[in-house]
């Protein structure tokens, strides 16, 4: 948790005005995949249950000011995920989740290319 909470700290630097901006503003954001997901798998994962899926997604931002003004726009980006499906991935606790199911891991800012 504690590499997670850095790389997003370091990944994500705006400041604070715009932080604080942002914050005062409703928003929403959508994304859809682009093209197919590729996938590999994890070399130093002994089980073979984890794998990395890439794919390229477009990212539509919408803004609200709350006074029924909105702005979007959109973003391209290529990005991968690190899945663990099989019997490793245990149910989260409450949700619909069944035994097995595929569970995201870790969210890599870029493409994690082989």
């Amino acid at each position: 948790m504690q590499s997670s909470r850095l790389e997003l700290r370091q990944g994500v630097v705006l400041p604070e005005s715009d932080w604080n901006s942002l914050g005062s503003e409703q928003g929403r954001v959508k994304s859809r995949v682009e093209g197919e997901v590729t996938f590999v798998p994890v070399s130093d994962d002994a089980s073979g249950d984890m794998r990395i899926g890439t794919a390229n997604v477009t990212l539509t931002y919408t803004r609200s000011n709350g006074s029924g003004g909105e702005t979007s726009y959109e973003d391209h980006a290529r990005v991968s995920v690190q899945l663990l499906c099989g019997p490793g991935s245990v149910p989260t606790p409450d949700t619909a989740q069944q035994a097995g199911d595929c569970k995201v891991v870790r969210y890599f800012t870029g493409p994690m290319e082989p």
